[in-house]
């Protein structure tokens, strides 16, 4: 709005970044622009009966290294009987992240039939 207002009596080469930039760094032109925010839809239910046929992962660090040289924690949580297995590792890496899968998840209780992701890095190798 600022830079039509501006355009309707003057003109400068570069006018526009100058404005823009002017309206970035001025803190009244920030706190009264109004805040855009596009409505989420409603968020679908899934029903799950059955225990790990759904599971939810996630990677929690990076934290401080430990003794053992582990800086992040990988978490698998069952949706219905929230039962999570976690494990320690060094990287939060893809190799690190299969390995815990195979490991803790499939070759104790087998394969879900959806794993649920926030599509991290590391989950997306």
């Amino acid at each position: 709005r600022t830079l039509h207002k501006v355009q309707a009596w003057y003109y400068w080469p570069g006018m526009g970044n100058d404005i823009r930039e002017f309206v970035r760094k001025c803190r009244e032109c920030q706190s009264r622009k109004p805040i855009y925010q596009r409505l989420a839809g409603y968020m679908e239910i899934q029903q799950t009966e059955h225990p790990f046929e759904r599971l939810g992962m996630d990677i929690l660090g990076p934290f401080p290294q430990s003794k053992t040289g582990n800086t992040n924690i990988v978490v698998a949580v069952d949706y219905v009987t929230k039962w999570a297995e976690t494990k320690a590792l060094p990287r939060a890496d893809a190799a690190e992240v299969a390995d815990f899968l195979v490991k803790s998840v499939l070759l104790r209780h087998g394969a879900p039939r959806q794993l649920t992701t926030d599509q991290g890095r590391c989950f997306m190798a």
